[in-house]
């Protein structure tokens, strides 16, 4: 990581917008992602825009986030931003971004508001893989990962996990620990996604921590070590005391929740214990949608969880939180067509 830029930043805004301009850098930007640490004064914040000034030419805005996950809609607390450059959106090309002058961030308030942010610690990242690619998982442990998105995969040169809830194994509609293994020997992996797949509360903690336990212990019983460390939340759902529990079990935790703006994590990660995936939770989202993910994702590096429950087998909506297969497969090949590696939990965020 590179520090652009290490001092705190106030900037005061009104209706319209105040930009506040880091002047004399000069970087190159291909290839990398933009972080910077944020706090929010007030709850009259509604999203921040990054410009840049290449080759001493005007600024040009390259990136927008509304920054409204939960964790950063703490006031008073500072929170890790990261903003991906979108070409499409700035017009440049990455040939323009080698050669970086200024940083304009600009922070927009609510309409008819005066918002106050502090901003410190610009810097860039580095891509951490080899090249751009997708973390596929597929929650729960459903027969049809198995039955259809196996096969799916493996013809487009590709590798998936599973967060598997390990007490429904063998049950209708969900695999046997012989496919599971059968996954893993093909370079899949499992990560827990607890025992019940019951949304965790934490008015119950004992459970909490017994669910979060217990799924672990099977996967490293099992042989599952490599990616026993990853966990993903039953629903999405969590509060503070069970993102602590996760912290103290797990390396990772996924939500099913997306980042208004980008969709999918980038590097550098603003938390590990709240991953966010692009989510296929229902046959609405397109597959020129999820086409346009990859290629913003292909553009710009980094990598991306495509996050699935069911891969319908006839290719309609037969079942909750299903996306249809003839599209799943037209992604894969998609993906593969653009020259997109697959990973694994453990592989991009290792012990």
């Amino acid at each position: 990581d590179d520090p652009v830029h290490p001092l705190a930043m106030r900037i005061t805004t009104n209706s319209g917008a105040t930009a506040s301009i880091i002047r004399d850098l000069a970087f190159a930007l291909p290839g990398r992602f933009v972080s910077f640490w944020l706090k929010r004064n007030d709850a009259n914040f509604d999203r921040l825009v990054i410009g840049l000034s290449v080759n001493g030419r005007a600024f040009t805005q390259v990136a927008q986030s509304t920054v409204k996950r939960e964790a950063e809609t703490v006031m008073n607390q500072w929170h890790r931003v990261t903003v991906p450059v979108n070409l499409t959106l700035s017009g440049l090309t990455w040939a323009d971004l080698a050669d970086v002058r200024a940083v304009r961030l600009e922070v927009v308030p609510k309409a008819g508001t005066v918002a106050v942010i502090d901003i410190a610690d610009l810097r860039l990242h580095d891509n951490p893989l080899p090249k751009a690619g997708v973390i596929w998982q597929f929650d729960d442990g459903r027969a049809n990962t198995y039955d259809v998105a196996f096969s799916i995969l493996r013809r487009a040169g590709f590798v998936g996990s599973v967060p598997v809830e390990t007490g429904n194994l063998g049950n209708t509609n969900r695999m046997v620990l012989a496919q599971l293994r059968e996954l893993v020997a093909a370079g899949w992996e499992l990560n827990s996604h607890t025992v019940s797949g019951a949304q965790l509360s934490s008015a119950d903690m004992t459970n909490v921590r017994t669910q979060l336990r217990t799924a672990y212990d099977f996967l490293i019983d099992n042989g599952f070590a490599r990616g026993a460390a990853h966990f993903v939340y039953p629903g999405g759902t969590w509060d503070a005391a069970i993102l602590t529990e996760v912290r103290r079990h797990y390396r990772t935790g996924r939500t099913i929740g997306a980042i208004p703006g980008i969709g999918y994590e980038t590097p550098a990660v603003a938390d590990l214990g709240l991953l966010r995936p692009y989510y296929f939770g229902h046959a609405g989202i397109s597959l020129a949608a999820a086409q346009g993910a990859v290629d913003l994702l292909a553009e710009r590096g980094g990598f991306a969880i495509f996050c699935f429950h069911n891969i319908d087998p006839v290719g309609a909506m037969t079942a909750p939180e299903s996306w249809p297969v003839d599209r799943f497969e037209a992604l894969a090949q998609y993906a593969a067509q653009k020259g997109l590696a697959s990973y694994v939990p453990s592989e991009v965020w290792p012990e």
